[in-house]
């Protein structure tokens, strides 16, 4: 049988465990959450139309 600690240290390990698997899915959803056409049409607005802005190669 487990002690109290043994229990204690699993539930903090799975926890934590949980709490990486949702970061995961989070940081994934996040990247639907951006229109990225309306990202690349607005970034390249600002690097054509304004000088010193954005260094260019």
């Amino acid at each position: 049988m487990a002690s109290g600690c043994q229990c204690e240290q699993l539930s903090l390990l799975q926890d934590t465990c949980k709490k990486h698997a949702t970061r995961a899915d989070y940081v994934k959803a996040w990247w639907n959450v951006a229109n990225w056409a309306d990202v690349a049409a607005r970034f390249d607005r600002a690097r054509t139309r304004t000088a010193g802005l954005i260094d260019q190669p």
